[in-house]
């Protein structure tokens, strides 16, 4: 018991260092998470706050430089996360106005923009 207890342990530390060591991975990662649940949103209400989620995370990602990436690379990486950021913002707007169904269909932009993106650096 007390072995299985020091692998967890163990198992816990080094999953927590991973994930401190890289937070534009964390952010990415809940930024994914939570535009599953802004896709799925069943209200306005569900949205909004799962917009703000998102929006947190994304603010994260754009504050934190890869470390992959030069001063001009990082320019551009933060250019489009603002423009993802951006989106979200007005389609968070649209919801609160009570056009759900609009919010959902701006957040179609993402992929695109993600798909650039992530062909570019990473």
């Amino acid at each position: 018991m007390t072995t299985l207890k020091s692998l967890f342990v163990a198992s816990l530390l080094v999953a927590s260092t991973s994930v401190l060591a890289n937070p534009v991975s964390t952010a990415m990662k809940q930024m994914n998470s939570q535009l599953s649940t802004l896709t799925n949103a069943a209200d306005s209400a569900a949205f909004e706050q799962s917009a703000d989620a998102f929006l947190t995370a994304s603010k994260s990602a754009q504050r934190n430089k890869p470390k992959d990436l030069n001063d001009a690379e990082y320019q551009d990486y933060q250019a489009g996360l603002q423009q993802v950021i951006d989106i979200v913002e007005q389609s968070k707007k649209l919801a609160a106005e009570g056009k759900l169904p609009e919010a959902k269909a701006a957040l179609g932009q993402l992929d695109a923009i993600k798909k650039t993106y992530h062909k570019k650096y990473k």
